[in-house]
């Protein structure tokens, strides 16, 4: 399942959509401000990533530093870290 905004998109429609388990992974790109991260961290682990320092330090506020993805550094790099989390 892959969430977009707060809405799921399911490749295949003829299938119900599930709400995520404690165990599944959600990352949000863009995450802002963390608002729907943090109501999804109720439901599954989640990590966040953005581009934008004031975006990261209201989302260094909300959750975890080994939860945060921050897109700075070499090209290419929040992306590795990215994969290796989901």
């Amino acid at each position: 399942m892959v969430l977009f905004g707060q809405e799921a998109f399911c490749p295949r429609m003829d299938r119900p959509v599930k709400p995520p388990l404690p165990a599944d992974r959600l990352l949000d790109c863009g995450a802002g401000t963390g608002r729907f991260a943090a109501e999804m961290a109720e439901l599954c682990q989640v990590w966040v990533l953005d581009d934008h320092e004031e975006a990261l330090k209201i989302l260094r506020t909300r959750f975890p530093a080994q939860r945060i993805v921050a897109l700075c550094g070499r090209p290419g790099s929040a992306c590795r870290m990215a994969s290796s989390i989901l």
